[in-house]
């Protein structure tokens, strides 16, 4: 995920060829907003854009933008929505962030050495990392093995609530018809093959409220949730140190 930064897009084409690559909502609105397009009705509008979930979802919050300012919608033509809105994400990254704040926290983390000459600069990085690699290991080492971390459990747990809005409908042992309160929520789910049309749990495989809706207390909650968010899982990416140097 980048800022648009110029050159940025020709690196990663002949550098990561093969890897999705995405724009920050919050940097593209920065630009959209460079262009003459401000105000806050346009601003959300873009932000329910970035948000929607399904093709359909999509088109509808374009028309919002169209009605708004039909030169805003014509904007996004030469923008492919794979860089910035969650219908056209890939569900190979198992995540549906739309803000690079991930980078922006580890500029904040280095903020103090940025200035710095390099191998000074590089030091602070390396000592960083490894007291945050260590940090993470303790916590991880708190939590119980065969769970999923707390976070992740969270907002299970909120779509769970959530989930009294919906009703299903059994079609089969695996598939469900998913009913909302207004005509336009519904949705399939496809339980064996871990699949939803409204496509949340697609992106993320985070359990969703479409699919919390047809959880039962018998089940096991751990297997709606993609391994990565597991425990062990989690243990296993920081299992390797950043070891000790000389001067």
């Amino acid at each position: 995920m980048s800022d648009k930064q110029k050159g940025l897009i020709e690196v990663f084409s002949e550098v990561l060829l093969f890897v999705s690559h995405r724009f920050c909502v919050r940097h593209l609105h920065s630009n959209f907003k460079r262009e003459g397009f401000s105000g806050i009705s346009l601003k959300n509008a873009l932000r329910k854009v970035a948000r929607a979930s399904t093709k359909k979802w999509f088109n509808t919050c374009m028309v919002e933008i169209f009605y708004l300012d039909p030169e805003a919608a014509n904007w996004f033509q030469d923008k492919s929505p794979s860089e910035w809105s969650r219908f056209n994400f890939s569900e190979n990254a198992k995540s549906d962030i739309l803000l690079n704040n991930i980078c922006e926290s580890f500029n904040e983390m280095i903020l103090e050495s940025r200035d710095k000459p390099i191998i000074t600069l590089l030091e602070k990085i390396r000592y960083l990392l490894m007291a945050r690699m260590q940090a993470n290991r303790d916590k991880a080492s708190r939590w119980d093995i065969g769970d999923i971390y707390p976070m992740i459990r969270d907002i299970s747990h909120e779509n769970q609530v959530s989930a009294a809005e919906f009703i299903p409908r059994k079609s089969n042992e695996w598939k469900y018809e998913i009913i909302g309160a207004s005509i336009h929520d519904m949705l399939g789910v496809d339980l064996l093959n871990k699949i939803c049309s409204g496509r949340k749990w697609d992106l993320t495989e985070i359990l969703c409220k479409h699919v919390a809706a047809i959880w039962a207390k018998k089940d096991e909650i751990n297997s709606y949730v993609h391994d990565c968010y597991k425990v062990e899982t989690y243990r296993r990416v920081y299992d390797f140190a950043i070891l000790p140097m000389n001067d």
